[in-house]
């Protein structure tokens, strides 16, 4: 099982924020959702192809900036589950399944 811990943060003057939400801007979560497929990538160096999402649940907001703690775990070669927490509060968690190539 291999399992992969990540820090990073969208910055404030991401492009994102301009039209997510006016006034009161917000990560989108499908950008949320493309970090975990990168990190997938690039630093597990896996490439899930003809996945699906299993479960994906936006537990809370997160604002620009905020830092986040991505962990992804690969539960066996066919399933990916994460978790990403701004410090003890949990943002987003879920799977994806499909073909893990490495």
């Amino acid at each position: 099982m291999k399992c992969h811990e990540h820090e990073f943060m969208i910055p404030v003057g991401h492009p994102v924020f301009v039209g997510h939400f006016p006034g009161n801007p917000m990560v989108p979560g499908v950008l949320l959702l493309d970090t975990v497929i990168y990190e997938m990538e690039t630093a597990m160096g896996m490439r899930i192809t003809g996945y699906r999402l299993d479960t994906v649940k936006f537990h809370s907001p997160v604002p620009p900036g905020e830092p986040l703690r991505l962990r992804v775990t690969e539960l066996d070669g066919k399933r990916v589950a994460f978790e990403m927490h701004a410090g003890t509060r949990l943002v987003a968690g879920g799977g994806f399944s499909g073909n893990l190539l490495e």
